[in-house]
């Protein structure tokens, strides 16, 4: 039996790993947001609610169902069927009902896709950032290397110190520490986004180490009313009070319809009757009373989620302008004097105007400036998603659903 359950284990790591190799090892953010609406967990829930919604409309619009009886008393046999008639509109309610709460679980689905895919499209953007600095760090151990080598040659000829060569090792010693710290960092996103789609052996790259913005900016805003969180509140609202509506109706009982016959050796006769429960102790004051309560908490929770919602795009839009043009600064007046701020250190160490320790922290100052920029870029493009979200637009080129 061991051998069974190991022989099953290693068919399931198999498949499992097939699976994951079936999915690519490079992929654009259409491609990753495409993934992830076929596989998120989160986003199929969603679906299976919709259809559970709608059978509940389907369930309000059916009408009860007739019960049958039957008595037998020496010789008298009674047979009944009686049937519950919703005159006063208990049914109708029912059915608004069953459909508010159908279009409060379009909102919450839309709410849910919302927050995936920009969860999705930053854990992208991300990655992208963590190559990019993984990218950097090896092109400075590799500059590091080759002065190294440099260093020892000269050592052996007497021409340096062994200050000279100690510092050299304790420096690459550093730059192979910075370069597997970002190599961490990167594997460690990649697995982020393998567990947004639960495909734990699946380490994707983004398509292009360059960083660019998403540019999905909305041209315009929408009305308040058509953002999802609003959308939500609105729906929730929508529900509470059509089930204070509901709880109202169900004040009148639904009269019952009786029909049968009742027969014995020497008679036989049929019988209708109409019964009906009079609400004379009981009239639902307490579900109308909570259900208004929840109503009115409803309404509070939409009149809060509408103001907050505009308040936080506005903070959304203000950040990302101001980034936006630290950003544009930054790729104007910064980036464009490194090149030759890098060559300048170059010359100068090999005409022997500086050492190479000099060079070594010239070409540091760059890194930190191109990290620096890394993390510019970065917030700016967070600040871009946020403001989608805000607006509430997906963060794709098309529509992921």
């Amino acid at each position: 039996m061991r051998k069974w359950l190991l022989t099953g284990l290693c068919c399931a790591s198999l498949l499992t790993q097939a699976h994951a190799q079936s999915l690519p090892e490079t992929l654009s953010l259409d491609e990753w947001l495409e993934l992830v609406a076929q596989h998120n967990t989160e986003l199929q829930t969603g679906a299976l609610h919709l259809d559970i919604a709608r059978s509940q409309v389907s369930a309000a619009r059916a009408l009860p169902n007739p019960s049958v009886s039957y008595n037998r008393e020496g010789s008298e046999e009674e047979y009944m069927i009686e049937q519950e008639i919703p005159l006063f509109g208990q049914r109708s309610r029912r059915i608004q009902t069953a459909r508010s709460e159908l279009a409060a679980t379009h909102a919450q689905r839309d709410l849910t896709q919302l927050d995936v895919l920009h969860d999705a499209a930053a854990r992208f953007m991300h990655l992208q950032i963590a190559q990019q600095r993984e990218l950097q760090q090896q092109q400075l151990l590799e500059a590091t290397e080759q002065a190294t080598r440099v260093i020892e040659g000269q050592f052996e000829a007497g021409l340096r110190s062994e200050y000279d060569r100690i510092r050299m090792h304790i420096e690459l010693t550093a730059r192979q520490n910075a370069l597997e710290e970002s190599q961490i960092e990167t594997r460690n996103t990649r697995m982020d986004l393998a567990e947004l789609i639960a495909k734990p052996d699946w380490q994707p790259r983004a398509a292009n180490n360059s960083i660019h913005s998403i540019k999905q900016l909305p041209a315009a805003v929408r009305p308040t009313s058509e953002l999802p969180t609003v959308r939500m509140a609105l729906a929730e609202e929508s529900v509470n009070q059509q089930k204070l509506r509901e709880a109202q109706r169900e004040v009148w009982p639904a009269p019952s319809i009786n029909v049968g016959t009742v027969r014995d050796d020497n008679m036989r006769e049929n019988v209708i009757g109409v019964s009906m429960t009079l609400p004379l102790f009981d009239r639902n004051r307490g579900a109308i009373s909570a259900a208004r309560l929840e109503a009115r908490e409803a309404t509070l929770r939409r009149v809060e989620t509408t103001h907050l919602s505009e308040l936080q795009w506005q903070k959304a839009h203000q950040e990302w302008q101001q980034r936006q043009t630290m950003l544009v600064r930054f790729e104007q007046q910064i980036l464009p004097a490194l090149p030759r701020l890098r060559t300048m250190a170059e010359d100068a160490w090999r005409l022997g105007e500086n050492s190479v320790l000099e060079m070594l922290d010239t070409l540091q100052q760059i890194a930190d400036i191109q990290n620096d920029y890394l993390d510019l870029l970065e917030a700016t493009s967070q600040a871009e998603l946020d403001l989608q979200k805000a607006a509430g637009y997906l963060p794709a080129w098309k529509q992921a659903f």
